[in-house]
C-alpha cells in the first residue's frame, strides 16, 4: 500500500466540503500569457496584467514547468474566465503556478480538487521528498519558523528527509516523520474552530476515498475519536485530538 494513501486521500475527502468556484489573481509582475489551449506551443490571445483576478473553470492534466525570474515555476494548465473590463480576453488557459488566491482561506476551507491533482501529480512525477500535504502548505501558508527536529535517511545532508516538524501562519502545524520502514506518520494540526462532527465527517470521507475499502481494508470507529482498521493489523488509522484551542489529525498509513 502506497504511503502516500493517506495524504491524498485528505486532500480528495477536503475537496468534497468546497463547492464554491475560486478565484485568483495574477502575481507574475511582467504579466501572464491567456492561450487559446493548454501548453506553451498553443496561440497566445493574451497578456494578463499583474493583480487581474480570474475564476478557476477547470483543471488540465498537463503538467509543465518555466523558469520566471531566475526560478523553475511547475503547475498545471487551467482554464479561466476572466471578468475585468481592462482585458479583451474573456477565457482562456494560463499556467497556474502564477497564479495566487485572492483571499487565502485557512484551515480545512482551504484544501480542493485542484490543489489535489496539482500537487500530488507534481510529487509523483517531480519524484518530491515531501508528501502532497506539505506541499499545499507551502503554497498557501506562509512558514513562521525554520524546519524543527529536520532527519535524513542516512548521515549525509544531501540524503532524503524522513521527518521534521514546521509552523505556519494562521496557527497551523505539520509533522511527518516516515525514518522507518513500516509507514508514514503525519499530523495536521489546526485552530479549534471546526465542529467535531465535521472533522469526524472528514475522517470517515478521508477512508472512504483513500482506497482501502477496495483493498479489503474496513476501518470503524473504535472509540468517538479514533477511526482504524477493525480487526487491527496493516492498514490506516486516524486519531482526532482536540483540547480548548486546538484540534489535531493524526495519521498513519503501514504495517
Amino acid at each position: 500500500m502506497s504511503r502516500y494513501i493517506l495524504l491524498t486521500a485528505l486532500l480528495v475527502a477536503l475537496s468534497h466540503i468546497l463547492t464554491a468556484q475560486i478565484t485568483y489573481r495574477v502575481a507574475a509582475e511582467s504579466g501572464l500569457s491567456i492561450r487559446n489551449e493548454p501548453g506553451l506551443e498553443s496561440e497566445r490571445i493574451g497578456v494578463l496584467p499583474q493583480g487581474t483576478q480570474v475564476t478557476l473553470l477547470r483543471t488540465t492534466d498537463m503538467l509543465d514547468s518555466i523558469r520566471d525570474e531566475g526560478r523553475v515555476q511547475v503547475g498545471l494548465w487551467v482554464e479561466v474566465s476572466v471578468a475585468s473590463d481592462d482585458v479583451e480576453v474573456k477565457r482562456g488557459y494560463v499556467f497556474d503556478a502564477l497564479l495566487e488566491r485572492v483571499s487565502p482561506a485557512k484551515g480545512l476551507a482551504s484544501f480542493s480538487a485542484f490543489e489535489h491533482r496539482k500537487l500530488a501529480r507534481m510529487q509523483q512525477e517531480l519524484e518530491s521528498q515531501y508528501p502532497p500535504l506539505y506541499l499545499h502548505l507551502v503554497m498557501h501558508y506562509t512558514p513562521i519558523d525554520a524546519k524543527a527536529g529536520r532527519k535524513n535517511y542516512g548521515d549525509s545532508a544531501h540524503e532524503r528527509i524522513c521527518a521534521f516538524s514546521q509552523a505556519f501562519e494562521g496557527e497551523v502545524e505539520y509533522s511527518m516523520e516516515r525514518c522507518q520502514e513500516t509507514g508514514l506518520n503525519q499530523v495536521l494540526v489546526l485552530p479549534n474552530s471546526i465542529p467535531l462532527d465535521q472533522v469526524r465527517k472528514l475522517v470517515r470521507q478521508l477512508y472512504e476515498d483513500s482506497g482501502n475499502e477496495e483493498s479489503g481494508f474496513q476501518n470503524e470507529w473504535t472509540t468517538p475519536m479514533n477511526y482504524g482498521p477493525k480487526e487491527g493489523g496493516a492498514g490506516c488509522y486516524y486519531e482526532i485530538l482536540r483540547s480548548r484551542h486546538r484540534t489535531a489529525i493524526s495519521m498513519y498509513c503501514g504495517c
